[in-house]
C-alpha cells in the first residue's frame, strides 16, 4: 500500500485513540439498539428471518455512525486544506477507507456476537458463514459510507444527508446481506451461499474502484 495512505490510516487511529469518539459511539449505539430490540420484542417469536433483519439494521447504522463523519470532521476542524497539502487524493481516500473498514468490521463483529445473546431463539448453525457475511458486509458498507462522507462534507447542509444518500446505494447490499445471513443461520450448502458472497465482494470492489476515480474530483473541488 502507498506509504502516505498508511500514514493517514495511522493518523486516524491515533486521533481515535486520543478521543475514542467513534468507537465509544459505535459501542453505545450497538448496546442501545440491541436493548431496544430485545425489550420491544419480548413476547414475540423471533425467527431466523427476523434475526437477519435485526442484524443488518445494526450493521447499517453502526457503520453510518462510525464512518459517516470521517471526512466531515476534516471540514469542521479546518484540517482538510492541510491534508490536501501533504498527500494526494488517492492516499487520502485509501487511508481513510482502511480506517473505516477496520473500525466498522471490529465493532460489527462484536455486535454480531452479542446479538445471539439477546435473541436466544435463533441458533447460528454455521459460524464461519455468519462471520464471513458480517466481515464482507462491513467492508461494503464502509466503502459506500466513506465516499458519501466526502460528498456530504462539501454540502452546506450535512445533517441527515448520509442515510438519505446511502440508502438507495446500499439497499441491494442489505437485501443480499439479509439473505446471506439467513443462509448462514441454517448452514446452507456453500455453492448456494457463495452466490450471495460473490455479489458482496463484487459490490465492494466496484464501489472502491469507482470511488478512487471519483474522489479526486470531489476532494479537489
Amino acid at each position: 500500500m502507498h506509504v502516505k495512505a498508511i500514514q493517514i490510516t495511522k493518523k486516524e487511529f491515533l486521533v481515535e485513540f486520543r478521543t475514542r469518539y467513534a468507537v465509544t459511539s459505535g459501542i453505545l449505539f450497538v448496546l442501545t439498539t440491541l436493548s431496544i430490540i430485545v425489550f420491544s420484542t419480548t413476547n414475540d417469536v423471533k425467527t431466523s428471518g427476523i434475526y437477519a433483519g435485526f442484524l443488518w439494521i445494526v450493521l447499517f447504522f453502526t457503520t453510518m455512525t462510525l464512518s459517516g463523519k470521517i471526512f466531515i470532521e476534516e471540514e469542521e476542524k479546518g484540517t482538510s486544506l492541510y491534508l490536501r497539502s501533504i498527500a494526494e487524493p488517492f492516499s487520502i481516500f485509501v487511508g481513510k477507507l482502511m480506517f473505516a473498514i477496520v473500525t466498522s468490521t471490529v465493532i460489527n463483529i462484536i455486535a454480531s456476537m452479542l446479538l445471539p445473546l439477546f435473541i436466544t431463539e435463533v441458533t447460528i448453525k454455521n459460524l464461519i458463514q455468519y462471520l464471513l457475511v458480517v466481515i464482507l458486509g462491513s467492508i461494503a458498507l464502509a466503502s459506500v459510507t466513506t465516499i458519501l462522507s466526502s460528498i456530504i462534507a462539501k454540502a452546506n447542509s450535512k445533517n441527515g444527508l448520509l442515510p438519505i444518500l446511502g440508502f438507495p446505494l446500499l439497499l441491494p447490499l442489505v437485501v443480499i446481506g439479509v439473505d446471506a445471513t439467513y443462509l448462514s443461520i441454517h448452514s446452507a450448502d456453500w455453492i448456494t451461499f457463495l452466490q450471495s458472497i460473490l455479489f458482496m465482494v463484487s459490490y465492494s470492489g466496484v464501489m472502491i474502484i469507482v470511488s478512487i476515480f471519483v474522489f479526486p474530483l470531489i476532494w479537489l473541488d
